[in-house]
């Protein structure tokens, strides 16, 4: 872009964040980790075993609704283990 098509810029309309530490302090909650995951958080009602075995069993065509009775969890809760939205660290 030629400097003639620009739009024009007004430094009254720049702010100032703060110093590069100052910055890095305010974002740092953003960053860090929410939670403890897994088996490690306290209200988790699956381990990293039944969770490898929901995956398998699904594979095998057991449905959400016998595994949720099996595991005594809800239905979402298997659903959402099958798509990897929860224990995605689980391999």
């Amino acid at each position: 872009m030629s400097p003639e098509n620009e739009a024009p810029v007004s430094t009254d309309a720049l702010r100032v964040l703060g110093t590069s530490p100052q910055v890095i302090d305010d974002l740092l909650p953003f960053f860090r980790p929410r939670g403890r995951t897994g088996e490690l958080n306290g209200r988790a009602k699956l381990t990293e075993e039944d969770v490898r075995y929901i995956r398998v069993a699904v594979r095998s065509g057991d449905t959400d609704r016998a595994l949720a009775e099996q595991f005594s969890v809800n239905q979402d809760t298997i659903r959402d283990v099958r798509l990897r939205r929860t224990w995605r660290h689980v391999v």
